[in-house]
């Protein structure tokens, strides 16, 4: 039997540990042990410890060996003596605790005789006499206090010997008589070192064995005799000690017995003892050997001596010596403590060494570590040297790939290279997978196809603007999607025309198609509110069939019911025909255009949604556009969200249909909106069904307020009467150039909304006057900022994007209060501005009033947006329908209704992407900061999106916001006067307590633009037909034949329609806006001038061609074109043998010369003409005449002779790049006095004379003192019809002009003066009589002529009415005689010359 098997442990052969077994044998360690977790975890950590290999393996404990038998044996060991009840005289030398004795394993079993050595130590200690003195908290063994003792907490029972046996050996290993020191009583005394030996036997199961030698030592010290006082225990022992004494090699220390009195036992004393050095502190887990720095005494010699054992490191002075008595370290060891250099090594044992320390002042451990390091410093950077290496040469390879992708986008072969990227990605490919795409894309193998929502809109904004010829290059060229595929993602269904008068129902049918796109947006943005707008468009007179529906689009909806217009057969074709030319039937020459508009901030959803489209001929009652706008109000209802409001911009007959919607009756009061406006000092509360209520587009509003500004009559402001001439002084005397005026106060246009916004602002800047200035330029300064103030108000709430809805509803209110103030101010009246003005000013703040009320009660919590009321919206959808036309084309109702379509896609496109679109200026208004500075214009359009106040209707107050404004207006103690006397009964609409709305109203207002928007196609209409044929077989949706029946032929119905009523046509209007608005035809002879050659037939007397007094006589000859038979050489043209009219003109207007003779014909010999030389004379004679000269041409009507035809076009015309315009413009008579201009009728002399008698009796510049010519206004003082030289001569029929008629109500004319006797006296106009007879005979009794001279009421408020309508484009009469279509030969203008 083993060794460990005759002590119950067995060592395992899988992990190297000895196992208690007990009784049972090497047979249980299979069942206890192997295999179990514990032997596996001592497995692993034998392995750790082996595949470590370092350079402290060197000092790493080896294995312990297997026992094996002994072939010397050895001496029996000196076993511990036996403790003995009694003193002993004489005892042996104690056994040495530093034994080599290994402890026990886990499982060790400490026996009865473990056991009762620790009880004999426990009785020891319990019989200490009361003599012994009682130790302190200071003492040695106060350290081991405490449950575990002195705090070691040993968590492996393994390593608790290892733990325990160090500082035991540190403490019990000192003579005895220095263990005698250590007997003391009390809790901080000897019994602390019983309580360790327990627990190290008992808690961590160390065999007792080990532990016995160092009791017995304890024992011994508590059982000897104390030493008497004064004795001397040790043998002096020289101080010149070569190193440390090494405790172990000493000698066994023999001890003699000093004899003592009887009374007193021996008592051993220890002879020498070695100084224990100075301990250095290891941390815990660390070893001596590897922390401390050896290096160092190489470095700094040997300050001091080393010496481990048993794992504690202690150093030794070179002076150190044996400890005398009460010493407990020798004083040379004890000085190291100041030594800074023993403190810095064991600091840096404690707390590490830096890394960039010298490596003398490291130990073994810090040396491995820093190694290590290094080495894996080093392969680090090997290997990222070769990974840079690796990487450097990919990049290399990527950089070549990527110059190679930049060089292939240069290029330029490949459209679209973006989407080329987006498809390449998404595969996952990288440069090299692009380059081979763009490679196939360049030889067209490969077309990327990935398109985006932008892509889709992009291409539809083309194909809906520019048509399908447009969006097909686009496809080709820019690769975008191809009209297939945009027309099948279209986002608005198709706008129906109507063709009768529109029904509900049919409206019905275009809200669905607007609001189809959107509906889910609505549902998701939860919108309440709505408005309708209304507006007209002008259109070309002209039907079409609508493929959709086989209806023909066109006629008047006044008048439509009266025929049929479903095309099936050409009978429906012939009856309309008959119905037209019976004028029973009319064909449109506008459309009215009604439109949805959403109150959201959602940009998809705040554009104009158009649902209707009706022809008009403009013979419409008010009563009857009540029906058409009740329909369309109906049909909104489809929507399910409430209109508040109809908008429109001042068109008269919708202004007298509103006025019966609207104005039905008061507002109730149990109506939810009553508590809010309902209270409102003034305001007029009549509304209709809901509670709906009338509006006008604020920017028509704006620019009719520059319009009063304009107008000849001016404006009465606190008296004050405000000119052009009194804005241009002050404007002037406020260093504003004069180029600026001029342009601020051009009536060219009176559209343009930015002028409107420059010209009012500028009003409102005007500071005040200077105490310096004259008393009529402060009156009339003080006017000015009055009228200022209230176009700031009027504009401010529009255009200052910080206002917050209450601002914005207090400066409208303030320019209400204003506005009725000046109104009813000494009674002026229309003197201040039109009514309807007055009226339109008053509906607009009326009803954002209203439209707030509504929010508040149906949306409390939403916003409101006061930009968005009105008719803009609508304005913008016009825009882009004239721009899909293009510039200067028209558009007939069908035109419109495609158009109309596209254009509200756009508009919904353009709402999306706002930074596409860049607007007309003129139609824009500025944005300004709360401090009224200008804003640079980011978008072009305010809009919701663009407004930065606060526009919750939940802080707005009503009440206080319209009592606020009254304070502002009230800041004017002119206006404050006024309100103070306000009649009972009186409102905003009501100023003088009078109905005023629905009253008829005798004033003009000459503030609106009657100028149609009218646009010309410029399209044949074979060719729009055709490509409506082309566009509509393309659709999807067509679902007509486009085919009819006609004779057992199939004919197209849209080209039939056309030469069916190719007889209404009228010649295509000009391409000049201006003149198209007129309706001046393109080709008229009175538009253009003619070479005629003619014959001379009679000339002044001895005169030269170029006297300005020659006057010559010619007669036309007429021309035709030579046959090919007839043709001689170049000349193409003969004389056919017949004479025109005969003419008088100067003769320097006629240019000489000699055609050459032809005699083909034998006796007729006949003259002829090269073109060549027609068309030179003619740019020559054009080039000679001046302006003044033009008034000399003849005029001559078209016949079948001339102007000369070839082909059925005008051969010869004179123009020069627009000379012949000017020098017909300047043919036309105009009156200078008018600004503009005014053209007077050249053949009618009653409209000149009514004309000039207006401003005779209107026009403050004329002095009717100096008798003025009743033709051109100069001072004439009589008239002498032979020898005048009055400009405007013309002549008429005297009779007509006398009697004052409805048609022709002047009557001035030359008649004789009853006081000149000469019967060879000029005449005197009747309106100049009483000048005259002041004048020339101021001793007559006026009165008495009384009847010569006085105009009555009726010819004096008729011509104050052709006063004020001076400036209004007549609507001309459609003459019977229809003006012959003229085109021009090209190819024989003299531009070619």
């Amino acid at each position: 039997m083993s060794q460990g098997e005759s002590s119950g442990r067995v060592e395992c052969p899988d992990c190297g540990e000895y196992i208690n077994v007990g009784a049972a044998g090497a047979k249980a360690l299979d069942k206890i042990h192997r295999g179990k977790k514990s032997c596996s975890d001592n497995q692993k950590r034998r392995n750790a410890k082996r595949n470590q290999p370092s350079l402290m393996s060197m000092f790493a404990k080896q294995p312990k060996a297997k026992p094996t038998v002994p072939l010397v044996k050895a001496p029996p060991p000196i076993q511990p003596r036996k403790a003995t009840s009694g003193p002993s005289t004489s005892r042996q030398s104690p056994t040495s605790p530093f034994s080599s004795s290994q402890p026990r394993r886990e499982g060790t079993d400490n026996g009865p005789t473990g056991i009762s050595i620790l009880d004999t130590l426990r009785a020891r200690i319990q019989a200490l006499s009361d003599a012994i003195p009682e130790a302190t908290s200071d003492d040695e063994l106060a350290a081991f206090c405490g449950d575990p003792p002195g705090g070691i907490i040993v968590n492996d029972p393994l390593e608790a010997w290892e733990i325990w046996d160090p500082p035991l050996n540190t403490l019990l290993q000192r003579s005895p008589n220095d263990l005698q020191m250590l007997v003391k009583r009390g809790q901080y005394g000897i019994r602390n070192l019983y309580h360790v030996f327990r627990h190290v036997a008992v808690d961590l199961r160390v065999d007792v064995g080990l532990l016995e030698g160092k009791i017995n030592r304890v024992i011994d010290a508590i059982d000897a005799p104390m030493m008497p006082e004064g004795a001397d225990n040790r043998m002096d022992i020289p101080l010149d000690i070569p190193g440390p004494i090494d405790v172990d090699a000493l000698p066994s220390r023999e001890t003699t017995p000093i004899p003592t009195s009887s009374s007193h036992a021996y008592k051993y004393v220890e002879l020498n003892r070695a100084c224990p050095g100075v301990t250095i502190d290891i941390p815990e887990g660390q070893s001596a050997h590897s922390m401390y720095p050896f290096g160092l005494h190489d470095k700094f010699g040997d300050p001091w001596d080393y010496s481990v054992r048993r794992g504690v490191m202690s150093v030794f002075a070179p002076t150190c010596r044996v400890l005398r008595k009460n010493e407990t370290i020798c004083p040379g060891c004890s000085d190291l403590h100041a030594d800074g250099r023993f403190s810095g090594i064991q600091n840096r044992i404690n707390n590490g060494v830096h890394e960039n320390t010298g490596l003398a002042y490291h130990g073994i451990a810090s040396l491995q570590t820093l190694t290590r390091r290094k080495q894996g410093q080093i392969r680090a950077l090997r290997l990222q040297k070769l990974n840079d290496t690796r990487k450097l040469a990919g990049k290399q390879v990527a950089l070549d790939a990527h110059k190679e992708w930049m060089m292939a986008i240069g290029s330029g072969k490949v459209e679209r290279v973006d989407k080329l990227v987006k498809v390449g990605l998404r595969r996952g490919a990288g440069v090299k997978g692009l380059l081979k795409l763009y490679d196939r894309a360049a030889r067209g193998v490969y077309r990327p196809r990935s398109y985006t929502e932008e892509d889709d809109y992009r291409a539809l904004l083309m194909w809906r603007l520019g048509g399908t010829r447009v969006a097909t290059i686009a496809h080709r060229a820019l690769d975008m999607p191809s009209v297939d595929v945009v027309r099948r993602r279209t986002l608005v269904p198709p706008i129906h025309p109507s063709p009768y008068f529109p029904a509900a129902p049919e409206i019905r049918e275009n809200v669905v198609a607007s609001f189809a796109a959107i509906k889910a947006l609505l549902e998701m943005h939860k919108v309440v509110h709505q408005v309708i707008m209304l507006d007209e468009l002008k259109v070309e007179s002209r039907l079409r069939w609508y493929c959709r529906n086989n209806f023909i689009l066109g006629v008047c909806r006044e008048h439509g019911s009266r025929v049929c217009l479903e095309f099936k057969t050409k009978e429906e074709v012939h009856g309309l025909i008959d119905a037209v030319a019976e004028n029973k039937v009319h064909i449109a020459s506008e459309a009215t255009v009604g439109a949805i508009g959403l109150l959201s901030r959602v940009p998809r959803l705040y554009n104009a949604h158009p649902v209707l489209i009706s022809a008009s001929c403009k013979k419409e009652t008010g009563t009857q556009h009540a029906k058409l706008i009740a329909a369309l109000v109906d049909a909104s209802k489809d929507t399910t969200i409430r209109t508040v409001s109809i908008a429109s911009d001042g068109e008269a007959r919708r202004g007298t249909a509103l006025v019966q919607l609207t104005f039905k009756h008061p507002l109730n009061e149990t109506s939810p909106i009553y508590p809010h406006v309902g209270r409102l000092p003034l305001m007029n509360l009549e509304v209709g069904d809901d509670d709906v209520t009338c509006d006008k587009d604020y920017k028509h509003v704006i620019k009719r307020f520059r319009n009063l500004l304009l107008r000849e009559s001016g404006t009465v402001v606190h008296g004050v009467h405000i000119t052009l001439s009194v804005i241009r002084s002050h404007l002037a005397h406020n260093n504003i150039s004069m180029n600026r005026i001029n342009d601020l106060l051009k009536p060219d246009d009176r559209q343009d909304v930015k002028l409107s916004y420059d010209l009012l602002r500028e009003i409102w800047l005007l500071p005040e006057a200077l105490p310096t200035d004259t008393p009529t330029f402060t009156a009339a300064r003080k006017s000015l900022r009055t009228l200022g103030s209230l176009f700031r108000h009027i504009l401010l709430p529009y255009v200052c994007i910080d206002l917050t809805l209450s601002e914005q509803l207090v400066h409208l209110s303030a320019a209400a209060h204003t506005v009725l103030a000046l109104w009813i101010e000494d009674g002026v009246k229309t003197r201040l501005m039109p009514s309807q003005l007055y009226i339109d000013l008053m509906i607009m703040v009326k009803n954002t009033y209203f439209c707030v009320a509504k929010v508040k009660v149906d949306d409390p919590k939403g916003g409101f947006w006061i930009i968005l009321l009105g008719t803009d919206r609508l304005e913008i959808l016009f825009g882009i329908v004239r721009t899909m036309v293009g510039n200067d084309a028209n558009l007939d109702v069908l035109q419109l209704g495609d158009r109309i379509t596209s254009a509200t896609e756009v508009s919904a496109i353009f709402a999306k992407y706002p930074h596409w679109d860049k607007p007309p200026r003129r139609l824009n208004l500025p944005m300004l900061s709360k401090d009224e500075l200008l804003i640079p214009g980011s978008v072009d359009h305010l809009t919701p999106s663009t407004w930065r106040g606060n526009v919750d209707v939940e802080n707005v107050v009503l009440l206080t916001c319209w009592n606020s404004g009254r304070r502002l207006a009230e800041d004017n103690p002119h206006l404050k006067a006024v309100l103070a006397r306000l009649l009972p009964g009186a409102n905003i609409l009501r100023p003088f307590a009078v109905e005023m709305v629905k009253s008829k109203r005798t004033d003009i207002d000459d503030t609106i633009d009657d100028s149609e928007t009218a646009r010309d196609n410029s399209l044949d209409p074979t060719l729009e037909d055709a490509v409506g044929e082309e566009e509509a077989g393309a659709s999807e949706e067509k679902s007509l034949s486009p085919l009819f029946e006609f004779d057992g032929k199939q004919v197209y119905k849209a080209r039939y329609l056309k030469e069916a009523l190719s007889q209404f046509r009228e010649a295509p209007n000009s391409r000049d806006r201006l003149k198209r608005v007129a309706s001046v035809p393109r080709y008229a002879i009175k538009q253009d001038s003619y070479i005629p050659p003619a014959e001379l037939t009679e000339t002044s007397e001895d005169a030269n061609l170029t006297d300005s007094t020659c006057t010559v006589k010619y007669q036309l000859l007429h021309l035709t074109g030579t046959s090919d038979d007839e043709a001689e050489g170049q000349y193409d043209w003969k004389w056919s043998m017949k004479r025109g009219e005969t003419y008088s003109v100067p003769g320097r207007l006629v240019h000489p010369y000699s055609p050459a003779v032809s005699t083909r014909t034998p006796g007729k010999p006949t003259w002829v003409f090269e073109s060549p030389v027609l068309r030179a004379l003619g740019m020559s004679m054009l080039d000679d005449l001046a302006m003044q000269d033009s008034a000399l041409l003849p005029e001559v009507d078209p016949t079948p002779v001339f102007p000369y035809l070839l082909g059925g076009k005008a051969c010869f015309v004179c123009e020069n790049d627009g000379k012949e315009r000017e020098i017909v413009s300047a043919a036309e008579y105009k009156c200078t006095h008018c600004q503009p201009p005014v053209p007077l009728p050249k053949k009618d002399g009653p409209r000149t004379i009514e004309h000039a008698a207006a401003h005779q009796l209107f026009d403050s510049q004329i002095d009717r003192a100096q008798e003025p010519c009743g033709l051109c206004l100069r001072p004439a003082g009589v008239f002498d019809w032979k020898k005048s030289t009055c400009a405007n001569q013309v002549n008429f029929s005297y009779a007509r002009a006398a009697a004052s008629t409805d048609s022709s109500p002047c009557s001035n004319v030359p008649v004789r003066c009853p006081e000149c006797n000469d019967v060879k006296a000029p005449a005197v106009w009747s309106y100049n009589m009483l000048a005259h007879l002041k004048r020339r005979h101021p001793h007559v009794d006026f009165e008495a002529y009384e009847d010569k001279y006085k105009i009555d009421d009726f010819e004096y408020d008729m011509l104050k009415n052709v006063w004020a309508n001076r400036h209004k484009k007549q609507k001309k009469r459609k003459s019977k005689k229809k003006i012959a279509t003229l085109l021009i030969s090209e190819a024989h203008s003299s531009r070619l010359a």
